[in-house]
């Protein structure tokens, strides 16, 4: 199983550490994840509608999303979670549930 991870990037100080200890969390429990924070690495200085391009694509290679705090506040997660809703992904709120808050 692959999980992407979503959260608020865009206007945010913290996000790398949100998504860091997101990731490590999952990697404790051996679960293989996408962590689209660390696409500055190899997008430096991209167009913010490039890196939603690129996610959009990585979320299709996953078989669930999860979503950290504030997601529904961000267009950018928005638009991750109705595609992940499209691709029939389970939506996990954190890592005991596989319920989508929104439908």
């Amino acid at each position: 199983m692959r999980i992407y991870i979503s959260g608020p990037i865009t206007g945010t100080s913290d996000f790398r550490e949100r998504f860091r200890t997101a990731a490590e969390r999952l990697t404790k429990l051996g679960i293989d994840f996408v962590n689209p924070a660390e696409l500055y690495k190899t997008m430096p200085g991209a167009a913010h509608v490039d890196y939603i391009k690129v996610c959009k694509s990585m979320i299709s290679t996953c078989d669930a999303m999860m979503v950290l705090p504030g997601f529904n506040d961000s267009k950018g997660c928005m638009a991750e979670y109705e595609l992940a809703k499209k691709l029939g992904l389970p939506i996990w709120l954190d890592l005991n549930s596989t319920v989508p808050k929104y439908d």
